[in-house]
């Protein structure tokens, strides 16, 4: 296998995935929203424009001598407005055009297919017992039901197809720069904002961005034919103390914690309406078979 299209290859899986490749021998083709993206891919990465993904996205010149695909391209750190409009958005950009990548991808013979999927399709936010893969679907956001359905898509291509897809369900992504909630976490602790986490006992499965490259590696070099599903994350489990302190150390800061009993803290997030919020952050995220 020597040429890997990556779709999403601007956004922070994408670059440091296309940086990995690159690394290890594989030539790369990095498919984009726009022209200006292609400033920030790794020097080496053959650029690809899309332009906004849908269904009746022509992915012909992304594919182009490729022989694996990793698919990243989606819209991930959006809030959520609750009409049919942004329902929409959601479907046409995550399952449409993942379900018509994977057409045009088996049509070009192409054997080896990676879905960046998430653990949202699970609708928790924390746990009480560990999640597995057979733990019960119930997306509960567009984000979600948008990334079971394009699994369920491609579940429906591949099963029967003469080629390998392997469907990742990550665990929040974090490292240096990372985006979504470690961010907003980081940006807390780069203004020196002090946080009330210095008892922090809960356990969170994560993932390390330098372990989601070598899961997303393994599913290219996946030569059995069919379907895998895997939640991905972390062998061990961190604290949202140990994170802060994390971010503080890749930051160059000094973490600013202070002490405050969990359960004052989780009946404070409740007290203001942001129960989900703290299921997010102070709750445990445990799951069992990654």
């Amino acid at each position: 296998m020597r040429r890997i299209l990556v779709t999403g290859a601007a956004g922070y899986i994408g670059r440091n995935l296309c940086s990995h490749l690159l690394k290890n021998g594989y030539e790369v083709t990095g498919s984009l929203l726009n022209q200006k993206e292609a400033e920030l891919l790794p020097e080496g990465v053959k650029p690809v424009v899309t332009g906004a993904i849908s269904g009746k996205t022509d992915w012909s010149e992304a594919l182009e001598g490729a022989d694996g695909v990793v698919h990243l391209a989606a819209i991930v750190h959006k809030k959520e407005t609750k009409n049919k409009a942004t329902e929409d958005l959601f479907r046409r950009t995550n399952t449409d055009a993942t379900a018509a990548l994977a057409k045009q991808a088996l049509e070009k013979k192409i054997r080896s297919f990676v879905f960046l999927s998430t653990v949202a399709v699970y609708g928790v936010n924390k746990t009480t017992e560990p999640l597995t893969v057979k733990s019960p679907i119930n997306p509960i956001t567009y984000y979600g039901k948008s990334k079971w359905e394009a699994e369920q898509k491609l579940t429906a291509l591949f099963e029967k197809a003469d080629a390998s897809l392997t469907i990742f369900r990550p665990t929040m992504v974090y490292g240096p720069k990372a985006p979504g909630n470690f961010a907003r976490l980081s940006k807390l602790v780069k203004m020196g904002i002090p946080l009330p986490f210095g008892s922090s006992n809960n356990q969170r499965h994560l993932l390390y961005i330098e372990r989601l490259l070598e899961f997303i590696i393994g599913g290219l070099q996946n030569t059995n034919l069919g379907v895998v599903v895997k939640i991905a994350s972390d062998s061990n489990t961190i604290s949202t103390k140990e994170l802060i302190l994390l971010a503080a150390e890749w930051e160059k800061k000094k973490a600013r914690l202070f002490s405050v009993p969990p359960l004052i803290l989780c009946c404070l997030f409740v007290l203001i309406g942001k129960r989900n919020e703290w299921d997010k952050l102070g709750a445990s995220f445990i799951v069992k078979d990654s």
